[in-house]
């Protein structure tokens, strides 16, 4: 990833999504899936395919249709890159060395899908939800003020299917009471509720949505509804799980 020049977050959610649109072949008893050795070209693997699909006939078979597909420049031939040009990506942040192990923690937990199991739940780091204010999402927010959006993201997939969201917060002081509003978008589909939040406490709330097309990132968003004059929030975590386990 660092020769990409992409950060953590972003790395990330390249990562997500590659595993994300794969999950599902993964997981089918009709997908065909070929593992070669990394030192073999792919002539080699089309080569091997197709002489025990059709014996007698690969080495010509597979030789013929790879140098058509390399000569019209729809592959490319094996090339070995000098990666002595390439400097690892700069992190300016001082906290980036945790930031990047977050990173990791949050792909590993797409890594079941990889081999045809669907996770039983994923968390979303906070760090990848953005606030207005640009203030770092774990401090208090001060609910005092006009209606406002309180945070949203994480910007992440998921492959095809159902899921549910739930996202737990802790609030204290809300007496007078402070009306919310939740979604969860996905490309054009947006699901949303509204609820009121508690005084005071550690509570959760869930949003059950579909995922059409992997390619598409979610967003979750939360809002007050109207102006507040006392309390303060703070997100704890937000996870998704599968409605169903294996939708394949």
């Amino acid at each position: 990833m660092t020769s990409r020049g992409l950060g953590a977050v972003e790395a990330a959610r390249l990562s997500v999504r590659v595993i994300s649109a794969l999950a599902l072949p993964f997981s089918s008893n009709r997908t065909l899936l070929i593992a070669g050795n990394r030192h073999e070209s792919p002539e080699r693997i089309a080569t091997a395919v197709i002489e025990h699909l059709f014996p007698g006939r690969g080495d010509w078979l597979a030789s013929r249709t790879f140098d058509y597909l390399t000569d019209s420049g729809q592959i490319a031939r094996d090339i070995t890159v000098d990666r002595g040009g390439y400097r690892t990506a700069e992190y300016e942040s001082p906290t980036s060395a945790k930031l990047r192990e977050e990173m990791k923690r949050t792909v590993n937990e797409y890594s079941d899908l990889m081999a045809g199991c669907w996770p039983q739940e994923i968390e979303w780091p906070l760090e990848m939800f953005t606030r207005p204010d640009n203030r770092a999402i774990r401090d208090p927010v001060d609910l005092t003020g006009p209606a406002r959006a309180l945070f949203y993201g994480p910007y992440l997939n998921l492959p095809v299917g159902d899921w549910i969201a739930r996202v737990e917060f802790e609030i204290d002081g809300a007496l007078s009471g402070v009306e919310a509003l939740a979604d969860v978008r996905v490309n054009e589909a947006v699901t949303e509720k509204s609820f009121e939040m508690p005084a005071k406490g550690i509570f959760a709330y869930e949003l059950s949505f579909h995922v059409a097309d992997p390619h598409h990132p979610i967003e979750i968003r939360l809002f007050t509804k109207k102006s507040a004059i006392e309390g303060v929030f703070l997100p704890r975590s937000v996870k998704v799980r599968p409605q169903r386990p294996d939708p394949a």
